[in-house]
């Protein structure tokens, strides 16, 4: 079988790995299997094809994720937790982290997995614009078009999950007024982590194609994003907005002022959408997602300042108590906060010696910082790797690439 089909088979293998994995719908009952299924994929990939410097780089990343996270576990245990969710917490995302080090060591399987993406992200959205089509204007009910659904063992996802003709997936069905829409989430947990991860794809996109990708994409991202209906989308396109101007080759005036016009203007969509009665928030009958994190956060930065080192990860017993990473400060502590920081900075700072960026991964963690628990997510742990040396859509450009590398031996075939 040839080298590249083998590898767009684990693509497909490593794919699943991650849809079967936190924060994804299905990781809520396998993980565990998601992230064996990931680091076999990765192992394979990498024995297949690897550049040693882009493995060395990610290998190195990967342990500090899992340094992080034993101390999350450790600190969990002598303050005094009894569950085992931090030691897992800790084995699944170290071993997501060095599965997606081995896979995104290979540029051709990188380049595999992003133009995988792109298609399963496009083939969604289309999948949601027929729904739609046939909703409104062929008069078919959306629950007359549900045929399958998802199905999770926690009480509260096993409300949403619906799959719509032709394979859409909703979280759950949002009134505006008298008026029924299916909110996308794309497989994913909960709309506002679609949305991160819709964030993710659309940065990939961008620095992948140098910032000159065709618009029929970006509009295709686009339409994605707002059919998760999510208020968060406002500051997803905001942080897409800011990092297009702050990487477009303008004047820096112009440059500055494009930027101060995207913040403010972002603040003010945020406003007009909270408080808009007819198609915004406040047209909603449920506004517990709002009110829950609201809640959830005040009581974290309560029980922070009064406890600065935390009571350990996954041991508040509130609920909602782990929402976001802000809300979550009383678990992980000041220790926890620092060491969040500095692991991210020094993924930064190491994946840029190779080429990569950790700038698309933006969305993922102002999701995880503000409204998301995407602290604990082994699904999205290779996204951090997944943009490396040379960013292009070009198949033919990377196997080329790869070839000089290899003539320099630094590229290794198994």
């Amino acid at each position: 079988m040839p080298r590249t089909l083998l590898l767009s088979l684990m693509t497909l293998v490593f794919m699943a790995g991650m849809a079967l994995s936190r924060p994804f719908r299905l990781g809520v009952d396998y993980t565990s299997v998601g992230v064996l299924i990931m680091l076999i994929a990765g192992i394979i990939a990498c024995a297949l094809c690897h550049d040693k410097k882009i493995l060395t780089n990610g290998l190195k990343v990967a342990g500090a994720f899992a340094l992080y996270w034993w101390v999350l576990a450790a600190h969990s245990y002598v303050m005094g937790g009894q569950e085992t969710f931090a030691l897992t917490a800790f084995l699944a995302n170290s071993l997501s982290a060095v599965a997606g080090a081995l896979f995104f060591s290979s540029l051709v399987a990188a380049t595999i997995f992003l133009r995988f993406t792109l298609l399963a992200v496009c083939a969604l959205t289309v999948s949601a614009l027929v729904t739609f089509g046939l909703h409104y204007f062929a008069g078919t009910p959306f629950l007359s078009l549900v045929w399958a659904n998802l199905p999770v063992s926690d009480s509260f996802y096993a409300r949403s999950g619906d799959v719509l003709f032709p394979f859409s997936i909703a979280y759950n069905y949002q009134y505006y007024g008298t008026i029924q829409i299916p909110r996308m989430s794309f497989g994913l947990r909960e709309v506002g982590i679609t949305q991160a991860f819709l964030g993710w794809v659309a940065l990939a996109t961008l620095y992948i194609y140098r910032f000159k990708a065709p618009k029929p994409l970006l509009l295709t991202l686009g339409v994605a994003i707002l059919f998760t209906q999510s208020i968060a989308f406002i500051v997803t396109v905001l942080i897409i907005c800011a990092v297009y101007v702050a990487m477009a080759r303008i004047h820096p005036l112009l440059k500055m002022f494009l930027f101060a016009a995207a913040v403010f203007g972002g603040f003010y969509a945020v406003l007009v959408w909270l408080n808009d009665a007819t198609f915004g928030f406040a047209s909603r009958t449920n506004t517990e997602s709002l009110s829950d994190r609201t809640w959830a956060i005040a009581n974290g930065l309560q029980s922070f300042s009064q406890n600065p080192l935390g009571i350990g990860f996954y041991n508040a017993e509130a609920t909602n108590a782990s929402i976001t990473l802000i809300a979550q400060l009383q678990e992980i502590g000041i220790t926890g906060a620092v060491g969040f920081v500095a692991v991210f900075l020094f993924a930064h700072t190491a994946r840029r010696k190779v080429g990569g960026s950790m700038v698309p991964y933006l969305p993922i963690l102002a999701a995880a910082i503000t409204t998301q628990p995407l602290l604990d997510a082994p699904g999205f742990m290779p996204l951090i790797f997944a943009i490396v040396a040379p960013p292009s859509t070009d198949f033919a450009l990377v196997a080329k690439s790869a070839s000089k590398r290899k003539r320099k031996s630094t590229f290794v075939h198994a």
